[in-house]
């Protein structure tokens, strides 16, 4: 079964659905850390999980990367 979280990016403020197995979900409520439990998860989405920023923020803040 597939779980989906809305979670809100701290710093545009989008909400941004993340969908992953239940297992997954599970291991991470368990303390596995994101980057092990979510394997079906994309890199953005599992930093979304860990910073509350998304993808695109994350890269203008860190990266200098101007969208």
């Amino acid at each position: 079964m597939l779980v989906e979280v809305a979670t809100t990016c701290t710093q545009c403020e989008k909400v941004v659905w993340v969908e992953a197995p239940e297992e997954e979900w599970e291991a991470y409520l368990s303390g596995t850390v994101a980057q092990l439990a979510f394997t079906s998860l994309t890199t953005d989405e599992r930093e979304l999980l860990i910073s509350h920023i998304c993808g695109t923020c994350f890269d203008k803040l860190f990266l200098g990367v101007v969208a």
